[in-house]
Formats: structure tokens, C-alpha cells, sequence
């Protein structure tokens, strides 16, 4: 990934102002850029994307239906990737 990109005020700015309603990948998608690229840019400059945060609905169900349920069949309810229910359940120490 070139550091243009990552650097580039413009792009800085634009990706600040999808932000909060859009995910990466539409932002990626709008700007024609690849998801890392927004990926390191919102990195490198703090910026959180829309779903990239989960709310306490996302962690109370992950948390009252993580035993129940798969990995696969959780990421689906929660319209977040199979990677991102694993990372947070690690995180909040939830075992099956």
C-alpha cells in the first residue's frame, strides 16, 4: 500500500466523513481503494467505522447465546465475520 494514500488529507478527510455510516469495505467500495488501504488509514488516524464498534445489544447476545449457537451461526444474527465474533469472544473470555 503506497503511504499516499495513507497520508493524503483528502482521503483522510473523506474516509473521516463516510465514517459513521459505512462500513470499510463500502468505503473501500465508494473510494475504489482496498479494504486494507481503509483499513490503515482509519489505523493510523483513529477513525472507527460504522459497525466497527459493538454495541452493549451485540455484546449481551454474543454473551447469553455464545454456548447455544456456532461461531457461523452467531456472525450471521450479528452481520459481523466469523474472525470478528472469535476476537471478541476471546475478549470478553467466553468459552463453549
Amino acid at each position: 500500500v503506497s503511504k499516499s494514500y495513507r497520508n493524503n488529507g483528502e482521503y483522510i478527510e473523506v474516509v473521516k466523513e463516510l465514517a459513521p455510516s459505512l462500513t470499510k469495505k463500502d468505503i473501500a467500495d465508494t473510494l475504489k481503494l482496498s479494504v486494507s488501504t481503509i483499513t490503515r488509514i482509519c489505523n493510523d488516524n483513529c477513525i472507527k467505522t460504522f459497525g466497527s464498534t459493538w454495541t452493549e445489544f451485540e455484546v449481551d447476545y454474543l454473551t447469553r447465546y455464545y454456548r447455544d449457537f456456532s461461531i457461523c451461526q452467531l456472525a450471521k444474527e450479528l452481520g459481523r465475520s466469523e474472525s470478528a465474533v472469535r476476537s471478541k469472544a476471546t475478549k470478553l473470555q467466553l468459552s463453549k
